[in-house]
């Protein structure tokens, strides 16, 4: 995003994303875009599944058949089209926090979110 926009850098306060970064094929691209959009001390809201990055972890996870599922049949094609990485929607909140701090995103908080029933926010700030 920045090769192709370049004045776009350092231009906003707050960016953000909702169940959207899991399906791109370049998911660690475009967090670092996403960073290096935001001005510093710019917050990102990334609003993505509460489940754990451990199938194992998710097997009393209420939702998991059905999220699997569509994460199998709608979220790995799309993220694996043209060679991509293919995280699919469970990701979990391990693999999404690793993958924000990758991104340059510093004190990167997860909260719940009481009126969804499968989604968490997390409220990622770029410190630099």
């Amino acid at each position: 995003l920045l090769d192709a926009c370049p004045d776009l850098a350092d231009s906003f306060d707050w960016v953000t994303a909702f169940d959207a970064i899991h399906d791109q094929t370049d998911p660690d691209g475009a967090l670092r875009s996403i960073h290096g959009v935001m001005k510093v001390g710019g917050y990102f809201s990334l609003v993505d599944i509460k489940a754990a990055t451990d199938p194992a972890a998710n097997m009393a996870h209420g939702w998991a058949p059905f999220l699997y599922t569509v994460s199998l049949l709608h979220c790995m094609p799309v993220g694996l089209c043209g060679g991509g990485k293919g995280l699919g929607m469970m990701w979990g909140t391990e693999k999404a926090k690793e993958m924000l701090s990758a991104a340059g995103f510093g004190d990167v908080c997860v909260e719940a979110m009481p009126q969804s029933t499968f989604n968490q926010h997390f409220a990622a700030r770029r410190t630099q």
